[in-house]
């Protein structure tokens, strides 16, 4: 019984969450957009497009992630999103935990170490301009227990390990931003 009641409330948790992100979302991003458009070349001393110039996507996503947590954590602290860095999660939201993933790829996969810290993720793929400006994004919450598809094991050479939705998935990603697209035996996400 107490299973079932922590699933039932965890299940509201996330719900009420969607709902605030899905609110917040165009705020987020044009806090975001802002913020990069101000502090970025006073702190790196040079422009984000020169900056990252070279950069292959993971090493750009590196940079902007933290910058777009951070954001996010200050719009949402207030709703009672917060940071807690434990057992390699990310974030909590009343009494849920949950993994946070924030990619600049447009590829249809995720990228993490492979390890299961918690069910519930908060997946963010941003498009950014080469100024660093979010032109588009997509963001879903996933509870990955529930689901068939599962990070990869980790990669031997680098460690990482990737994760694609399969179709059989689609009616338990719970989106906040853009769309889901079921291509062959895959869903593909949309950027708007």
């Amino acid at each position: 019984m107490v299973v079932v009641l922590t699933k039932i409330k965890t299940m509201k948790d996330i719900l009420e969450l969607r709902v605030i992100l899905k609110e917040q979302w165009s705020n987020i991003i044009e806090t975001f957009n802002s913020h990069l458009s101000e502090k970025f070349s006073e702190l790196f001393f040079m422009s984000y497009k020169d900056y990252t110039e070279k950069m292959q996507t993971q090493e750009r996503t590196k940079i902007l992630s933290p910058i777009f947590n951070g954001i996010l954590l200050k719009i949402m602290g207030p709703f009672g999103l917060i940071r807690i860095e434990l057992n390699g999660c990310d974030l909590s939201f009343k009494s849920t935990i949950l993994e946070n993933k924030i990619t600049l790829s447009l590829s249809n996969k995720w990228t993490g170490n492979g390890y299961a810290k918690t069910s519930w993720h908060l997946l963010i793929k941003l498009d950014v301009d080469d100024y660093g400006k979010v032109i588009s994004s997509f963001a879903c919450l996933v509870p990955l227990e529930n689901c068939v598809s599962k990070w990869t094991e980790p990669n031997t050479d680098s460690n990482f390990s990737s994760l694609v939705f399969n179709n059989e998935d689609y009616e338990k990603i719970l989106l906040i931003q853009g769309d889901l697209v079921r291509k062959s035996k895959q869903i593909h996400q949309v950027l708007l």
